[in-house]
C-alpha cells in the first residue's frame, strides 16, 4: 500500500474515508446479517480472497458512542438493524481498517471524555503485531490480507504513534514489543 495514501486517509474525516473506500473497492452487496435476529450472516460479502475486510460504518454512532462489535451476533442484535444494512458497510484492507478504528477510538474519547478499551487494543494491534513479527502461521486469507500491507511496517508504527500521541499517552515505548523479525 502506498504510504502517501495512508497519510491521505488518516487526514480524512471518518465519513470522508468511508466514501473514499466505497469508491475504491465498490459497494458491499448484501446486509451483513440477513435477519433482524442476526443469526444468518451474508455469504456474498466476503472478499478475504482479495485481502479485504468488511467494516460496519456505525461502529461509531454519534448518537450512541458505545456501539461496537457489530459483527458479533450477541452484540449486533442489541442495536438498530440498520447498522447491518449493506449501505452501512465498507470494504477496507487491514491498515485502512486500523485507520478507521483509530478515528473511532479518538471520536469516542472526545465525545465521552475518556478512553474506551475496544477492538483496536483488544484485537487489531495484537494481531498486527503478531503478523509483522511473523509469530503466527497465517491462514490463506490472512496471507493475502498481510500481503497488501507487509511492506508497510513503518507506516503501521507511525499510525500507532499517531494514535498514542492523540490519546496523550507518554513514555510508552510500544515499538520494543513489535520489533520486526526478518524470518518468514
Amino acid at each position: 500500500m502506498d504510504s502517501q495514501e495512508i497519510r491521505k486517509q488518516l487526514e480524512m474525516t471518518l465519513q470522508e474515508q468511508y466514501l473514499y473506500l466505497k469508491q475504491k473497492y465498490g459497494a458491499v452487496l448484501e446486509n451483513y446479517f440477513m435477519d433482524v435476529n442476526c443469526t444468518r450472516k451474508s455469504t456474498k460479502n466476503g472478499r478475504g480472497n482479495e485481502g479485504l475486510f468488511v467494516h460496519h460504518d456505525y461502529e461509531y454512532d454519534p448518537a450512541n458512542p458505545l456501539v461496537n462489535n457489530l459483527s458479533k451476533p450477541e452484540m449486533a442484535k442489541q442495536f438498530d438493524y440498520m447498522y447491518q444494512h449493506a449501505e452501512n458497510l465498507t470494504y477496507c484492507n487491514y491498515l485502512e481498517h486500523l485507520i478507521i478504528h483509530i478515528k473511532i477510538n479518538l471520536l469516542r474519547k472526545e465525545q465521552l471524555g475518556h478512553y474506551i478499551n475496544d477492538a483496536l487494543v483488544n484485537f487489531m494491534i495484537p494481531e498486527l503485531n503478531d503478523w509483522y513479527r511473523y509469530l503466527v502461521q497465517l491462514k490463506p486469507w490472512q496471507e493475502v490480507a498481510f500481503g497488501l500491507i507487509e511492506e508497510n511496517y513503518s507506516d503501521y508504527c507511525d499510525l500507532i504513534e499517531y494514535w498514542l500521541k492523540k490519546l496523550d499517552v507518554q513514555g510508552f515505548e510500544w515499538k520494543k514489543f513489535t520489533t520486526r523479525r526478518n524470518t518468514r
